[in-house]
């Protein structure tokens, strides 16, 4: 019994001080897609994309409305890269923009970071990248899993890692994961048993495709039910995702779902049809997340803000219920 108050000491103690740590980051998704004028198939899309009033392609001014924020680290929620027309195709669709947050750069497009700012996630349209030389999607060569790993310097499809006081997930939610995507696959107890193991005062999951968003009957791009793990009852905060090209809230049984695919690629039509769990649904403009940490106040207050500063979405999340401890 002692030993237990005296740990409780000792966390309050931290809770009061380290953990009055604070900072900044940035969430984009869906953005991978820079037309180039060298190349006429970018041409014939690219009033899909442009934003004439800014003389901008939407993912440039996306950026530097997050860039804006000076951020501490930007996520990604993936699609980074649409095309398998380009030479070099992750470099071409990520570097102009984002270069400063990544280490180690080994793209073109100037000086990289010194340190890594820059956490994507695998999305569907990566895996469809290819390399081979001969502007053929189908010729083979450098498949996009390989270059994924390759352009980010990540070893595996899935990862965690820890800034400040949050303890990320960075899972790899496409049916192409040799490690599965269902609750009883080895990605899935591999996150049970790290945020389980996690005593981070936060905890993020994100990967690209949606667990829980509006669809019409009949539209690729629905909720999946393979992906309804228990992220509350495992310790999750939050999860955030992308692939649909709109922004969404959805709060399930009182746990949060974010679908923000927004960051620059073409809009996808928006829907009629949604879920009664819907808080927010936006369409309109292109736009990223900006996420602030407060571990003194002991919450992280998510805004959606579109290119030209409009204030879209403002919400807060606090750690797991079942996670928390009281200093009283």
């Amino acid at each position: 019994m002692k030993i237990r108050v005296f740990l409780g000491i000792i966390y309050c103690f931290l809770s009061s001080n380290y953990l009055a740590f604070s900072q900044t980051f940035g969430i984009i998704g869906d953005y991978g897609w820079n037309p180039l004028s060298s190349d006429p198939t970018y041409q014939d899309d690219r009033s899909q994309t442009y934003i004439p009033s800014l003389n901008k392609m939407a993912v440039e001014a996306v950026a530097d409305r997050v860039k804006s924020w000076n951020p501490d680290f930007i996520i990604s929620v993936g699609d980074d890269s649409y095309w398998c027309r380009l030479s070099n195709n992750f470099d071409d669709n990520v570097g102009p923009f984002y270069r400063s947050y990544i280490f180690p750069y080994k793209g073109i497009y100037g000086t990289g970071s010194t340190t890594n700012k820059f956490y994507p996630v695998l999305g569907n349209h990566d895996y469809k990248t290819y390399i081979d030389g001969h502007g053929d999607c189908t010729r083979g060569g450098k498949n996009g899993e390989t270059l994924w790993k390759e352009y980010f310097s990540k070893s595996s499809n899935y990862y965690d890692y820890v800034v400040g006081n949050v303890h990320f997930f960075a899972m790899n939610f496409n049916p192409e994961e040799k490690n599965g995507i269902d609750v009883n696959s080895v990605q899935a107890q591999w996150l049970k048993n790290k945020l389980a193991s996690s005593t981070a005062q936060f905890k993020i999951v994100y990967g690209h495709m949606p667990i829980y968003v509006s669809c019409d009957p009949g539209s690729t791009h629905c909720s999946n039910p393979i992906l309804q793990w228990p992220f509350q009852d495992w310790g999750a905060d939050v999860v955030l995702s992308g692939d649909v090209h709109f922004y969404e809230r959805n709060v399930v049984n009182g746990f949060t779902y974010i679908v923000n695919g927004i960051g620059g690629s073409k809009m996808d039509a928006t829907t009629s049809t949604f879920l009664p769990e819907t808080i927010k649904h936006y369409k309109d403009k292109w736009g990223a997340m900006r996420a602030t940490v407060n571990s003194t106040e002991n919450y992280i207050r998510f805004e959606l803000y579109t290119y030209d500063n409009e204030l879209i979405d403002d919400f807060l999340i606090r750690p797991n219920k079942a996670q928390q401890r009281s200093c009283k």
